[in-house]
């Protein structure tokens, strides 16, 4: 979407961003006006417009929704969602990860060591360009010991791809002792 220059009732001209305002108003609670982006926030969306004059954000469920799809994929071992979710920029503070190629080598580690990989999202709740995501994961390690454990990741959405995370676990019911970097990581 794109917002055209006008004026105001007054005559003065408006930017970019203000025109068309007024059709969003009445659906929405917040608006916010920052240089160089205005923020329109509501229960279930939230559209950013930069200088512009261009939607620079998506709707909180369409965020979600990407988690969803990301997490589906990953299920399935498909590695191809992570071009398509995570931007190329991505960082994980939490594993000190950074770039999307360093993402697919996290999860192919994590495949190879847990073939029955496994997570289901049990809570996903999003917020401004941020979603919330509570997971419980589990897999069988390759001595046969079963692993389960909940977490917590929180993943900023920019433009459709993830650009930074953050996250950690918070329950383990059961977690085999893993040789590698990443299980001395996220245990």
């Amino acid at each position: 979407m794109r917002i055209q220059e006008g004026s105001s009732n007054d005559g003065k001209p408006q930017n970019k961003a203000s025109k068309g305002l007024a059709k969003y108003v009445a659906r929405f609670v917040r608006v916010t006006f920052h240089e160089p982006v205005t923020t329109i926030k509501c229960q279930k969306e939230t559209i950013r417009i930069d200088s512009k004059g261009d939607e620079c954000s998506m709707s909180l469920e369409k965020n979600k929704a990407i988690i969803r799809k990301a997490n589906e994929a990953l299920n399935k071992k498909d590695l191809t969602v992570i071009d398509e979710f995570i931007a190329a920029e991505y960082v994980d503070h939490t594993n000190q990860i950074r770039g999307r190629e360093n993402v697919k080598k996290f999860y192919t580690m994590a495949f190879k060591d847990f073939p029955d990989f496994h997570r289901t999202i049990e809570d996903i709740i999003a917020e401004g360009d941020k979603v919330w995501a509570r997971y419980k994961t589990t897999g069988t390690a390759s001595s046969g010991k079963k692993m389960e454990l909940t977490s917590i990741t929180i993943f900023r959405i920019v433009n459709g791809k993830a650009v930074e995370g953050w996250g950690g676990v918070i329950r383990k019911m059961s977690v085999p002792k893993v040789a590698g970097e990443l299980y001395e990581k996220l245990l």
